[in-house]
């Protein structure tokens, strides 16, 4: 019998809703919304978005990292820095809504589909800079 060492990953781990609520000089800035999680996560700009996407899906196990993250330095005590306060919670209406559906984290990547929940449009990305792309282009 082979061990293909795979992962059962529900649906809803692999699914984050994000709420845009502002876009000036191209900075995201909204919410963010893991499907098998009721918390809200506020983000302020694209990195720290894509970081808080990256660690929920380490701490839910979803979609496998295929290889690990290279860095500059290496921690010599094995602690991750202090997380910063959360943000507050924007309000009101978002100027858009996507759900990213993670399917794979291969070659330092992500992998998926892509909803712009306003306009029930679906489309597929191969790569966070494609992802990022698609969603720019419904907030230009």
């Amino acid at each position: 019998m082979t061990d293909f060492n795979c992962r059962f990953s529900p649906q809803a781990q692999k699914t984050t809703v994000v709420h845009i609520h502002s876009y000036e000089n191209q900075n995201f800035e909204g919410v963010l919304q893991n499907g098998s999680q009721s918390e809200k996560k506020a983000f302020t700009n694209l990195t720290q978005m894509l970081f808080m996407i990256e660690a929920m899906q380490d701490s839910l196990a979803g979609p496998a990292k295929y290889m690990e993250p290279r860095t500059f330095t290496q921690s010599q005590t094995g602690q991750t820095p202090d997380t910063p306060p959360p943000k507050p919670l924007p309000k009101g209406t978002p100027l858009a809504t996507f759900q990213i559906q993670l399917l794979f984290r291969q070659n330092a990547s992500w992998q998926g589909n892509v909803i712009w929940v306003e306009n029930k449009v679906e489309a597929q990305f191969r790569s966070v800079l494609e992802l990022v792309t698609l969603m720019d282009s419904v907030l230009s």
